[in-house]
């Protein structure tokens, strides 16, 4: 199978953590720092092109709870 790029498992941490599922959210974060020790969740915002505030907040909200850091 294809490894998801680190924006995916990103996504991904995010997507898991706002849904009440914290082990497969921290499963994913363990995963991207694994590949990538200096990810930052304020870069990785920086790059999304998320017009809404509310949906860049709601991102950002994910990623916070699914424990990536800033």
């Amino acid at each position: 199978s294809t490894a998801l790029s680190f924006g995916q498992q990103a996504w991904l941490a995010a997507s898991y953590a706002l849904a009440g599922k914290p082990d497969l959210a921290r499963d994913c974060v363990t995963e991207l720092l694994r590949r990538m020790p200096d990810f930052s969740r304020a870069r990785f915002l920086a790059k999304e092109p998320l017009m809404r505030a509310a949906d860049r907040q709601h991102l950002a909200d994910g990623l916070r709870k699914a424990g990536l850091p800033e």
